[in-house]
């Protein structure tokens, strides 16, 4: 047996920003595609709000940087 019970058997560190990259790529997608294609331009948010893929994409692009960039200057230490 492994021991890790209820533990990922292996890190999970860069899990957020590779789920991220999926979705910006899919919804780069999805705004490319014809309406004859894919009807629907938008998704109803959990506060019942309207959000346009393409707004959800260009919120994405603008932040994902700043949320996930970390300076070589501030690792700490470790080098690539």
């Amino acid at each position: 047996k492994a021991g890790n019970k209820g533990k990922p058997a292996t890190p999970r560190d860069g899990a957020a920003v590779e789920i991220i990259g999926l979705l910006k790529s899919s919804l780069r997608w999805v705004c490319e595609l014809s309406k004859k294609v894919f009807k629907y331009d938008a998704v109803k948010t959990s506060s019942g709000q309207r959000l346009e893929y393409t707004e959800w994409n260009q919120r994405l692009q603008a932040n994902s940087e700043r949320l996930f960039w970390i300076d070589p200057d501030e690792k700490g230490g470790a080098s690539c």
